[in-house]
């Protein structure tokens, strides 16, 4: 069975993302699971490209979360910002990088782009 994880990092790195063309920074995810085996995926931010790989590197924000929780994240069923309130995870450096990594995101399932309704004239 193909791991939602790894599917969405993949896909992240292979893709240019216009909402980062002014941004650069990194940012490190911590994936806990089993006895305290950890994950780690490292993101480097430039210039709308996003760079991914497994290294454990310093990076101006640390996300640390459980893995099996943070499937649920990719998957759209939970959020990073509620999460943070809940303390379901924790963090390291500015709270701007958590909000930055929530764009890359999938939404909830059967959430539409608020922009493309508005674009079309309908309402929902």
């Amino acid at each position: 069975m193909p791991d939602p994880i790894e599917e969405f990092f993949t896909g992240v790195g292979h893709r240019t993302h216009d909402q980062y063309r002014q941004v650069e920074g990194t940012v490190r995810l911590d994936l806990v699971w089993g006895h305290q085996q950890v994950d780690h995926w490292f993101f480097r931010i430039s210039h709308g490209r996003i760079h991914v790989s497994r290294d454990d590197r310093d990076a101006e924000c640390v996300i640390r979360a459980d893995r099996e929780w943070f499937e649920r994240v990719v998957r759209g069923e939970e959020d990073l910002r509620s999460a943070w309130l809940r303390h379901r995870l924790a963090l390291v450096g500015s709270l701007y990088w958590l909000e930055m990594f929530q764009k890359l995101l999938p939404g909830p399932a059967g959430a539409r782009d608020p922009r493309v309704l508005v674009n079309s004239g309908r309402r929902s």
